[in-house]
């Protein structure tokens, strides 16, 4: 195992902030923008994720943690409950019904939305409708079955303040997401995001619990920087994943092994020490290449 040289820092001064990713505070500023049509789950939870998701048509998807955003495009969805945990194989999404706090449906540039809200935060899990011309859409029925209860913005907004904790971070952790942020282009991050749009291959992208988990194999071909996150897209099957540097405090590499098959794996973690996200690799060659791209940053 190999760790970059990006170390967790104890017993600074602590900042109690209210610090969001940019995705976070675009996707914050669109909902309380949007929530005139709001309505709240009608209808039983566990119903609602078994029968009422699978009728719903072509769909992006959407799952949240503090630093990631991976979107993901289906053409159907279908939920089992396997001892207690939802499971969608078509998205390789798994969530805990006892987790979700909150279920609403709404507008959002002309298009219906169902978000999930959960312990960590509000709308961390989200379906888009995806319009296709002279096709009824499928959110419309859901939404008379499943989300007929209205809620004011006011009322939604209340809910999800109260969602919305200060993160305690050291001074010098914020010192650090700012140098992140500046030097972006520098980072090993970004040379080893940059790599995997230029090796012909699926990489597993896998965004760990808590609330949702999910697992993706994904084969992105460009890279965008907006801000201080970095984005790969896979514009063919609209996929995109979405890494804010701020949160990127350590990375690890690892190797395994999977039914014989040798594995490279890159895990991230945030200032607290909690994984944000795994990628992993069937190439054994990926490791190396990742070490060296961090030694090399740090020589």
């Amino acid at each position: 195992m190999w760790t970059s040289k990006i170390p967790m820092m104890a017993g600074l001064q602590v900042c109690s902030v209210r610090k969001k990713s940019p995705f976070l505070l675009n996707l914050m500023t669109n909902i309380h923008a949007n929530t005139q049509d709001a309505r709240a789950l009608s209808a039983n939870c566990s119903d609602f994720l078994t029968k009422g998701l699978e009728q719903l048509g072509k769909t992006s998807v959407e799952v949240f943690n503090q630093g990631v955003r991976l979107r993901r495009m289906v053409e159907r969805l279908s939920f089992s409950k396997i001892d207690g945990t939802h499971w969608s194989p078509e998205l390789g999404l798994a969530l805990n019904e006892e987790e979700i706090l909150g279920v609403y449906g709404m507008r959002e540039g002309g298009r219906r939305v169902i978000e999930f809200d959960f312990g960590g935060g509000a709308a961390l899990l989200r379906f888009t409708e995806v319009c296709t011309p002279d096709i009824a859409s499928t959110y419309t029925p859901v939404f008379a079955k499943y989300l007929a209860f209205p809620i004011s913005a006011n009322s939604l907004a209340v809910l999800r303040d109260a969602l919305d904790s200060p993160l305690r971070i050291c001074a010098q952790c914020v010192h650090d997401a700012k140098q992140r942020v500046a030097r972006i282009e520098a980072l090993p991050l970004h040379r080893i995001l940059c790599e995997l749009t230029e090796i012909d291959s699926n990489f597993m992208f896998m965004k760990p619990r808590p609330h949702t988990e999910i697992t993706a194999s994904i084969n992105f071909q460009s890279v965008r920087i907006h801000g201080g996150v970095i984005a790969l897209h896979a514009e063919h099957e609209g996929s995109q994943l979405d890494v804010d540097v701020r949160f990127v405090h350590r990375l690890n590499v690892n190797k395994g092994r999977y039914a014989d098959e040798e594995l490279s794996m890159l895990d991230f973690y945030n200032q607290h020490g909690f994984p944000i996200l795994r990628i992993t690799s069937s190439m054994p060659d990926m490791a190396a290449r990742w070490i060296e791209a961090c030694e090399g940053a740090t020589s």
